[in-house]
């Protein structure tokens, strides 16, 4: 558990210390997700490190190494159990010491407009990023003159980004996503320019589930060999407290599910 005090386990005479030394540049992505006690934490030991080779060194953030954090802070803040949003405000990097040494850099080319193949395609894209833009800066007005409830962050959608006229249906979703799925699935390069997002893994697994059915083909079901160990009581005891269907139905994020159906030719991600 990392705290306001927490320093990195590094002494001065290991190889990590020694990379340290002849380190001039450390990027880290996704920086505004992160705990601020995340950077203050290698800030300390590096600095410790650093005085080593220069002592004056010490002094300055990172122990003089350029530092460089990429992040969008209109994605996910740091994630605080149970917290209120001055807890998580209070976590992130903004409000750490380190935050007033900061030199803020902002990227004003959005480059995927240039996937665009015509004009026409390139408007669109841009007026959908401008949309974006402006539902993460807050700047979306809530629905009006509307005939159902809404909650004070809702916002109303456009009709030039979704068709009203269509079932807004899982499988509607895969078509429009992957148009030609059945003739072009084989290809890598179709899928992985592509991509459905999903709010949790139970979606996923319901949209992978659809997608599979669609491809032709034998399935086949491979299942996980799931058993307990380090248990303290006999083994009699263990298969009654942990019997493998109880095992079997435990589903957590970064493991696959116990049950996996394939068919030939579906796309596989390795963990």
């Amino acid at each position: 558990m990392i705290d306001d005090c927490s320093s990195c386990a590094i002494s001065h005479d290991s190889d990590i210390a020694e990379l340290i030394k002849h380190t001039s540049l450390i990027i880290w992505d996704k920086a505004p997700m992160q705990h601020r006690y995340a950077f203050e934490c290698p800030n300390r030991s590096l600095r410790d490190i650093i005085r080593v080779v220069d002592h004056r060194r010490y002094n300055m953030p990172f122990g003089g190494i350029t530092v460089v954090l990429g992040g969008y802070f209109r994605q996910i803040l740091p994630v605080i159990t149970l917290g209120f949003c001055g807890d998580i405000e209070s976590a992130c990097i903004t409000n750490s010491p380190l935050w007033k040494h900061s030199k803020i850099l902002l990227l004003h080319r959005n480059t995927r407009l240039n996937q665009g193949q015509t004009e026409e395609e390139i408007e669109k894209l841009k007026c959908f990023a401008d949309w974006v833009l402006k539902v993460g800066n807050g700047q979306i007005p809530p629905p009006k003159d509307v005939l159902f409830d809404y909650e004070e962050d809702d916002i109303m959608i456009p009709p030039v980004f979704c068709d009203p006229e269509l079932s807004n249906s899982i499988r509607n979703i895969i078509k429009w996503t992957y148009p030609n799925f059945l003739e072009k699935h084989g290809f890598s390069d179709y899928l992985s320019e592509k991509a459905i997002l999903t709010p949790t893994n139970k979606i996923v697994r319901h949209l992978n589930s659809l997608i599979v059915d669609t491809i032709f083909g034998t399935e086949i079901t491979y299942y996980s060999v799931d058993r307990a160990e380090d248990f303290g009581g006999t083994t009699f005891e263990l298969s009654f407290a942990f019997p493998p269907e109880y095992l079997n139905s435990i589903s957590i994020p970064g493991l696959p599910p116990h049950e996996l159906n394939l068919k030939e030719g579906v796309a596989v991600m390795i963990i």
